[in-house]
């Protein structure tokens, strides 16, 4: 990059976060490694929330796990997946349009 204010780090998203966080630098990252990490960091805090994080799946002979995925239960467990942990969940169920 030529951007002054700008690194790409090459590393995984926690090792660039605390990297961020050292360095006094803005970090972009998934709502879900900020949800698992933001203890570590003492510098830095959320000023833009985007979307929530939405994982696609594909799955291959796989149909009774796909089945619970979607069901009232499967999405139950991902809506509280991490609350018990961090106060709030790491992945969010599906919205059905």
């Amino acid at each position: 990059m030529n951007c002054p204010y700008e690194q790409d780090r090459n590393k995984f998203m926690q090792d660039s976060l605390l990297d961020a966080d050292r360095n006094l630098q803005y970090h972009m990252l998934d709502s879900s490694t900020w949800v698992l990490h933001k203890a570590k960091v003492k510098n830095l805090k959320v000023l833009v929330k985007g979307p929530k994080n939405e994982y696609e799946m594909c799955l291959v002979s796989a149909e009774k796990f796909y089945e619970f995925l979607i069901s009232e239960k499967g999405q139950k467990l991902i809506a509280n997946f991490g609350v018990k942990q961090f106060g709030e969940p790491i992945y969010y169920p599906w919205e059905k349009k």
